[in-house]
């Protein structure tokens, strides 16, 4: 209800992470100043048995709501507030919620999950609600009749709750039934939405999605700054600024009388007698230049409000009136659609004359063949933030400085204040006051036009760079190998005494370096902890068999422990965290095959990992091992 086709064109080449913005609790962006954000988020399936996005969708903004949009938007925060929970765990609820499925009939973890997340009463509601299980052999019969869109998705929901309570389906399996892929067939309900399309969002911002299969979403947001508009007496824009000094400033011919358009008498359209950009370039540390572009002589824009009755005709000294008629009038249908839609009020008559006048000053940058400005295109994009911050405005939404504004020693302005003048023409405002808005994912999702494709859930956890989990990784490994080569092993009695001193220097050097406290039961980062008699990675010591540390001994579960440890410990990271730790136990058992000769002493590997010296030597050794694996990786794939 809120895409602006007027926007269609606005593509700013530069948009600044919106991670650099501080964070609520539950992940939501602080809209802290104004800006142009972008930020790959997780996103989700909400729609089982459609088609997931393709690269040329277009998706609008459609705020989540519904009766089960609660229990909906606890599990798209999840993804931020349990990182434990792996996207594909969160992915399974969201589909068991969309297939009526009962949360209590479901396997035993996901019913875990799901009580970490819902509360007693949504978990309640959820398994109230529930459809019956569809026999296989009735399926045809039940959907028989109904249309075959919507069959397709009862279809896939009846599935679904089959799967999710009788037996242990996998999540390929689940997928096979709740995604389709390839082009979605065409339907008469179907809308068309050019992929990157902006939407309006009521706490001030414009937002945009582009879905990288069901999975993944890069959305962007302008959140406008403050832009000023000059009128002449006549209600004629003659110059619109923002505060970096990025200006556009228009002159009128007043001796030609203007032209009306016929049907429409409150329209005219006026020639311009100069048209100036003028762009302030700043280099630091000390430069200041102005970029100047000026026209003279050339091009008109139209004046008022189009009522769509009017009838332009084809005018040599107005080329293009007809399609510029057109398009203002596509905007202004726009405004009033979303207008009735949120209820706002007001003149629309600054919007309307600053659409007219970004198409008057398209067609003077787009036929200027001197390729003397060649900025200039750019600089128009003033004209479509000025027309956003004026939507904002009108909309009676949280506005940019007309606020107080924020201490000037706030780091994030000192930051972005440095960084600015390297974004010009597209940087940003100054920062406002207080009791500014957030930007919460879990409530924009996404709508494609097509009625076959997925409808998306947004959340406000970042796609994982691989890069910076494996550099992180390097980072401990190097740290827990520092601490090894620290402690002197002629200071402790046996080799567990020199590995709890171990433990603690590592916290020592984590603690200076702002970092949290090693966890001595984490395998992929701290030291490992009990080394059994023989030479196979086997769980060992514990209760649970799959609960402890990595241990090295015989067993012949060996392939599925390491099977389950590299799906469930190391599931949401690269696979070269699973092969560096991997290399990192091989190290200790080549060491105990030398130790316990092939089995003819038993206990050898465990007497040589008493003395405090061998073990400091064994464990250098294997996070040697394992450094090299990562470092390798990074030097091949993040240059």
């Amino acid at each position: 209800m809120t895409g602006i086709s007027f926007l269609d064109d606005f593509d700013p080449p530069v948009f600044i992470p919106m991670t650099v913005l501080p964070r609520t609790n539950q992940g939501a962006f602080v809209l802290e100043r104004p800006g142009l954000y972008a930020f790959k988020a997780k996103s989700y399936c909400l729609k089982a048995g459609t088609y997931a996005p393709t690269t040329g969708d277009g998706y609008v903004l459609a705020p989540l709501a519904g009766p089960k949009s609660g229990p909906v938007r606890k599990l798209l925060h999840a993804t931020y507030t349990h990182p434990e929970i792996s996207q594909r765990e969160i992915q399974v609820l969201l589909w068991a919620i969309i297939a009526r499925t009962k949360i209590s009939d479901m396997p035993r973890e996901y019913q875990v999950t799901a009580a970490k997340v819902l509360s007693p009463k949504d978990i309640f509601e959820l398994n109230k609600g529930a459809l019956g299980l569809v026999p296989e052999d009735l399926m045809d019969k039940t959907f028989e009749g109904v249309p075959p869109a919507v069959r397709s998705i009862l279809e896939a929901e009846a599935r679904l709750r089959q799967k999710m309570t009788q037996g242990e389906a996998s999540y390929e399996e689940l997928e096979e039934v709740a995604v389709r892929f390839g082009s979605a067939p065409a339907s008469d309900d179907d809308q068309y939405i050019p992929r990157g399309r902006w939407s309006f969002h009521t706490d001030g911002y414009f937002i945009r999605f582009f879905p990288e299969g069901y999975t993944n979403n890069n959305i962007q947001v302008y959140v406008p700054r403050d832009c000023l508009i000059e009128k002449d007496a006549l209600g004629r824009i003659t110059a619109v600024c923002d505060r970096n000094t990025q200006r556009i400033e228009i002159e009128y011919t007043d001796n030609v009388q203007p032209l009306a358009i016929t049907g429409d008498p409150k329209l005219k359209a006026y020639n311009f007698k100069t048209v100036r950009f003028i762009n302030r370039v700043t280099i630091p540390p000390e430069i200041t230049t102005e970029l100047v572009a000026l026209w003279e002589n050339t091009g008109y824009t139209l004046v008022g409000t189009p009522s769509g009755k009017g009838k332009p005709s084809y005018n040599v000294k107005y080329p293009g009136i007809e399609e510029r008629y057109k398009k203002s009038t596509a905007c202004a249908d726009d405004i009033d659609r979303i207008d009735q839609h949120l209820k706002i009020q007001g003149s629309t008559s600054d919007l309307i004359n600053l659409t007219h006048l970004k198409y008057a000053l398209l067609d003077i940058v787009d036929s200027d063949r001197s390729g003397e400005y060649m900025w200039a295109r750019y600089h128009v994009d003033l004209i479509s933030k000025t027309w956003q911050y004026e939507f904002s405005r009108r909309a009676g939404t949280f506005v940019w400085g007309q606020n107080a504004h924020e201490s000037s020693n706030n780091i994030f302005r000192v930051l972005l204040g440095y960084i600015e003048p390297f974004f010009q023409p597209w940087s940003l405002a100054n920062a406002a006051g207080n009791g500014k808005p957030t930007l919460d994912n879990t409530g924009n999702s996404s709508m494609p036009g097509s009625t076959q494709r997925q409808r998306g859930g947004n959340s406000n956890a970042a796609e994982a760079d691989p890069c910076a989990q494996v550099e992180q990784a390097l980072e401990f490994a190097k740290n827990v190998k520092k601490a090894y080569e620290n402690v002197d092993p002629s200071n402790y009695a046996n080799g567990d005494d020199y590995n709890d001193a171990v433990i603690d220097e590592l916290n020592n050097i984590l603690n200076k370096n702002g970092q949290a406290s090693a966890d001595p039961n984490s395998p992929q980062n701290a030291p490992m902890g009990t080394h059994q008699t023989n030479c196979d990675l086997a769980p060992g010591g514990t209760s649970s068999a799959y609960d402890g540390d990595w241990a090295v001994y015989d067993n012949s579960t060996t392939q599925m422990f390491e099977d389950h440890i590299r799906n469930t410990r190391f599931k949401n990271g690269p696979d070269i965290l699973w092969r560096a730790a991997r290399a990192h136990e091989q190290s200790h058992m080549n060491t105990c095959r030398q130790q316990t000769q092939g089995g003819q002493n038993p206990n050898g590997y465990k007497d040589y990992m008493d003395d405090p010296a061998n073990r400091q030597k064994d464990e250098v050794a294997a996070y040697e091992d394992q450094i090299a694996k990562l470092q390798a990786w990074l030097d091949w794939n993040c240059k």
